[in-house]
């Protein structure tokens, strides 16, 4: 998978960076959103609001007008609360453990795992539609699970094939190859 990666892996902005703060404008984004509408909106929302304290103190409605180029604009005020709690809770400084992150509104299980990778290199799995579909179609691995994204014996099957380093090229692959893969 991280051959594969190497010659067909994407290329993105938020992924040249382990910024916390920009993983999580990106992780807000990218749900239930076509990855290449995101990028302009990511750009735009890290020049207008460059830190977690310019969104917690930002104004709904230009949050709400740069999301609106991509629908879904609720996330908006979901992800100013977000910040505020941060700001408020953790003085600003986006927790490194999922307790902390979990916890808060609009915080799931993905983006809590994708923020502990890809921003603090953690050996964790974000699972996804396109990764279970790679652990289904290409691994064999069936979920009974409603909701495979979130079924704990495929997420503990996912961090059993991760290697030690490399950890966030290990996930970019699999996310990519679901993505892009015609099964």
């Amino acid at each position: 998978m991280l051959e594969w990666y190497k010659t067909y892996g994407r290329s993105f902005p938020w992924r040249e960076t382990n910024n916390p703060y920009h993983i999580l404008i990106a992780e807000i984004l990218l749900q239930k959103t076509n990855v290449r509408k995101v990028v302009d909106v990511y750009e735009h929302m890290i020049r207008q609001f460059p830190d977690i304290h310019s969104l917690a103190n930002g104004d709904y409605e230009e949050v709400r007008k740069i999301f609106l180029k991509i629908g879904f604009h609720y996330r908006a005020h979901r992800l100013i609360e977000i910040a505020k709690v941060i700001k408020n809770d953790f003085n600003g400084k986006i927790p490194e453990n999922y307790e902390d992150l979990i916890k808060m509104k609009g915080i799931g299980q993905y983006i809590a795992n994708a923020i502990l990778v890809f921003a603090y290199g953690q050996k964790r799995v974000v699972v996804d539609t396109n990764v279970v579909k790679v652990l289904d179609k290409e691994l064999g691995y069936k979920s009974d699970s409603k909701r495979p994204r979130n079924d704990r014996n495929l997420i503990e099957f996912a961090k059993s094939l991760a290697p030690e380093h490399d950890i966030k090229e290990f996930n970019w692959a699999l996310l990519d190859y679901g993505a892009q893969k015609k099964f």
